[in-house]
């Protein structure tokens, strides 16, 4: 992808789109040098394209104006992508990282920064999923410990922390559907807790309660959810 360089993927949607983060070369090396990619690949000519996520705005912008800025903040993940091309992932500004969405358009796309929780502004965040309907599962650390959160578009102002979920109120996103999300949380020895919610979003009101549990004796650890909300799960022996 990068000449000289490394890559990580990330993603695939069913248009062929793979999303990821690539090393890119730098003139300030204490600068953050992982840049957000999507990568496409035309059958029809053979041909393919990788696209530095930041250069559909500018290398530094500032995704809370759109402005260009000296210090902005810059796309460096990109985690994951739905068939409608929307794009979750993290960006950072050399000090904190913040969930972003990306959503294409005709004349390139614009990010937007998801909101943090309320009164916790210097809280981590990062997004790894997104479904069909736009919805946003991510994750966010506070005190040196991992929460989840559902961003729902037709409440776009909030983040909705899902303190209820997991082992007291700890959990790790690992899967999004239409309808389910899946938790993972600290659980005894080493071994994790995997949790299945199900969801809805109708009238624009959130609602989600437990659907299923694999505790940490059964040593599963949650590692993905299709949109059949089949689980697949590993398991220590």
């Amino acid at each position: 992808l990068v000449p000289g360089g490394d890559a990580s993927t990330r993603d695939i949607n069913n248009n062929g789109i793979v999303v990821g983060e690539m090393a890119v070369v730098i003139e300030n090396p204490a600068l953050e040098d992982d840049r957000a990619f999507m990568w496409s690949y035309d059958s029809g000519t053979g041909t393919h394209e990788t696209v530095n996520m930041n250069d559909l705005s500018d290398l530094w912008f500032d995704l809370d104006t759109g402005d260009v800025a000296e210090e902005g903040w810059i796309a460096v993940r990109a985690y994951g992508i739905n068939d409608s091309n929307q794009v979750v992932g993290m960006a950072i500004n050399g000090t904190f990282t913040r969930s972003f969405l990306y959503e294409p358009d005709e004349t390139g796309g614009s990010f937007t920064l998801l909101p943090q929780p309320a009164g916790q502004a210097e809280v981590l965040t990062f997004a790894p999923f997104i479904n069909e309907q736009g919805v946003v599962l991510g994750r966010y650390t506070l005190n040196e410990t991992w929460y989840a959160y559902l961003w729902v578009a037709s409440d776009p102002g909030v983040i909705h922390l899902l303190d209820d979920v997991g082992v007291n109120g700890v959990g790790y996103p690992k899967g999004l559907s239409d309808s389910h999300f899946v938790i993972i949380s600290n659980g005894v020895g080493g071994y994790y807790t995997t949790d299945v919610y199900a969801y809805s979003t109708d009238a624009g009101v959130l609602t989600y309660g437990l659907k299923e549990t694999y505790p940490d004796e059964y040593q599963y650890t949650a590692k993905d959810l299709n949109q059949n909300n089949e689980l697949v799960l590993d398991h220590r022996i």
